[in-house]
């Protein structure tokens, strides 16, 4: 397991943590305040785990900016309500995103 830390300025800190799991890699997001653990939060599975494959930045105090080339899509974590949004960058059909996060992509296809 790998850690990756994203600080703000006022003591928030983000870590995404990149969890091996057989063949891919789980993408996690955990957001903590005054160490204590706010929520954790799964980001994506993908075929390698590794710094390069997420850009994460700061948007504003709240906002947390996830992009995900690979799969051409953009996550924001907004850390006071504790949720998150999927943004696709695509335009395709079936996003990349939607496909690597369905069992069978062949069978979510057919059944559009």
């Amino acid at each position: 397991m790998r850690n990756f830390c994203i600080k703000r300025p006022d003591g928030v800190l983000a870590r995404i943590v990149v969890h091996p799991t057989g063949a891919v890699f789980d993408h996690y997001v955990i957001v903590e305040e005054a160490d204590v653990v706010k929520f954790k939060l799964w980001v994506c599975t993908l075929e390698e785990g590794g710094p390069g494959l997420l850009k994460v930045r700061w948007k504003t105090n709240n906002e947390l900016i996830i992009r995900i080339p690979s799969q051409q899509s953009e996550i924001s974590v907004y850390v006071n309500e504790c949720r998150a949004t999927v943004r696709q960058l695509t335009r395709h059909f079936i996003s990349p995103f939607e496909l690597s996060s369905r069992r069978d992509p062949v069978d979510a296809y057919l059944a559009m």
